[in-house]
């Protein structure tokens, strides 16, 4: 006759439990005649108490491991943004370049107000060297004009800008959903 399954793990987790015990005793030697001892822990109901032990060992490695597997894909994942970002970076820098090297009346243009303005511009600006010169040379003066070559090309910057944020916003989905 058939036993019905019950709560708890039903026939199935009856059976691994009597064979976990059946492995135990028979690591340390005390199992003889392997079919005969699971018969008898099965008629005899021989109780397991480890087996729930291990059970319960085995899903704190198990979520232990996910856990862990979680955050190196999540590091993966800003290690990745990361770079996305730098290329992005790049990119503005390179058209912050070719707009200044296109419109020099701009940076001519800005040479007073950031002089007058802005303390680190008039400690690095030399006045010996063209306006296109000292942008090149010195990333502190770029900074200063950044906003002025933004407004004048605003389409360009804003073109880069959303092309590497559809781009980050997607890696930005992946990590949040891993967390």
């Amino acid at each position: 006759m058939r036993r019905p399954e019950t709560e708890g793990g039903g026939r199935r987790h009856d059976r691994s439990q009597k064979i976990h015990l059946l492995w135990r005793r028979q690591a340390v030697g005390r199992v003889e005649n392997i079919t005969g001892f699971l018969l008898e822990a099965i008629r005899r109901n021989y109780a397991n108490p480890e087996f729930e032990h291990e059970l319960k060992r085995q899903a704190a490695a198990e979520t232990l491991k996910a856990s862990e597997e979680r955050a190196k894909e999540v590091k993966m994942l800003e290690a990745q943004k990361a770079e996305i970002e730098k290329a992005r970076d790049k990119a503005l820098d390179a058209i912050y370049g070719m707009i200044a090297q296109e419109s020099l009346d701009v940076l001519e243009a800005a040479v007073p107000e950031l002089h007058a303005a802005n303390f680190i511009f008039r400690q690095f600006y030399e006045p010996d060297k063209s306006v296109l010169e000292n942008y090149q040379t010195s990333p502190m003066l770029r900074m200063g004009f950044i906003p002025y070559l933004e407004r004048h090309a605003p389409e360009r910057v804003q073109a880069i800008r959303q092309r590497y944020a559809v781009e980050i916003a997607d890696v930005e989905e992946r990590i949040a959903a891993l967390s």
